[in-house]
């Protein structure tokens, strides 16, 4: 009985002592969960908040970009009507302000402001409107701008600088860019191209006097029917260039430094391209004489007007010609036309291959 009593006593002993280490951790797991959920509150309510502000940062950002556009596009009007003032300087102003909102928004605003400035010359400087050149402060400021030429902005192919059928004077174009530019029609006396990137620019029918292109990109301009009159190519790139048509005139001594080191390669003095009709123009430069070409390296892909074949002028087979005979033979032969199609992707304007020999009347 004894010892029944001791076993029993013991085994409750045991008992006691598991419920007890039990309720210590039963204790301890429950004040475990109370610290997780705590953090999990807390970290709930400060990501809530986190996003609230950064949805109110947005929504404010919104609101900002909005209020900016809505200033940017009041000033952008407001200046635009200042364009239109009696006062010089407020004219000025105005085309200054628009330059800034232009080059410091240029996806919405650049080539509505080059729209807006050829517009405004155009205005001004209408050969058919206006009694004499013009050569202003504000036209100088506004050409300045066209000529930077941020041509990879987004835009239309209609989207070019026009400045077709004015009259300038005293105006420097300079280093500028202004590829595809149209000054078909125009009256330029004194202006200054050196060194700008005119290439493919369209200067049909235009009056051009005591003005210089030295070192200027001119590859694939188009001068038919212009007229010419004591004009510098020096150094010039004039490859594909049409001087169908030009009537070229020249002070004394002049015609040696005209086109002295220029590169007349594929020019054509007689054929050009009239680009309304699309039809080839015949009819050969006049006024020029021997000393004009007499110092450049001519290949027999030059068109010359025959009265200049009296000039005794050493003329070469084009390189690139007898490139093309190679490229077509292999074609030919191994059916592979890889060599003709880069050379006639890098053969000039559209790909277009005319080889003179002879003179035309």
């Amino acid at each position: 009985m004894g010892s029944q009593m001791r076993y029993l006593k013991k085994y409750l002993r045991k008992i006691i002592g598991i419920t007890v280490i039990g309720g210590k951790l039963f204790h301890s797991l429950f004040a475990l969960i109370g610290v997780i959920f705590t953090i999990y509150v807390g970290w709930k309510n400060f990501n809530l908040s986190d996003l609230t502000r950064l949805q109110n940062y947005e929504i404010g950002n919104k609101n900002i970009s909005l209020t900016e556009n809505k200033i940017k596009n009041e000033e952008f009007q407001e200046n635009l009507k200042n364009l239109s003032s009696d006062n010089l300087l407020i004219r000025i102003g105005a085309i200054s302000i628009l330059e800034n909102i232009a080059r410091n928004y240029p996806l919405e605003y650049y080539w509505p402001t080059v729209h807006v400035f050829t517009s405004y010359i155009r205005h001004h400087c209408d050969k058919r409107l206006v009694a004499k050149a013009c050569h202003g402060d504000d036209i100088q400021e506004v050409i300045g701008f066209l000529s930077e030429g941020e041509h990879d902005i987004p835009h239309k192919m209609s989207d070019k600088v026009d400045l077709s059928n004015v009259m300038l004077s005293n105006i420097d174009f300079s280093s500028g860019k202004l590829r595809f530019s149209n000054f078909q029609g125009v009256i330029l006396n004194e202006i200054n191209f050196s060194g700008t990137n005119l290439s493919n620019a369209n200067f049909k029918e235009a009056i051009i006097y005591n003005s210089w292109f030295s070192n200027s990109d001119l590859h694939n301009v188009n001068f038919s029917n212009a007229s010419i009159k004591n004009v510098n190519f020096f150094a010039s790139n004039l490859e594909y260039a049409q001087f169908s048509g030009v009537s070229f005139k020249f002070e004394k001594d002049f015609p040696f430094m005209q086109f002295l080191e220029s590169n007349v390669k594929h020019v054509s003095f007689c054929t050009g391209y009239d680009l309304k009709t699309n039809r080839l123009i015949h009819k050969c430069a006049s006024g020029l004489v021997c000393h004009s070409l007499r110092s450049l390296k001519l290949y027999d892909t030059v068109e010359l007007p025959s009265y200049l074949l009296k000039c005794g002028y050493k003329i070469e087979p084009d390189p690139f010609r007898a490139e093309i005979r190679k490229a077509f033979n292999e074609y030919h032969t191994s059916g592979n036309p890889k060599n003709l199609y880069d050379l006639l992707a890098n053969s000039g304007p559209a790909g277009r291959l005319i080889y003179y020999h002879r003179g035309r009347e």
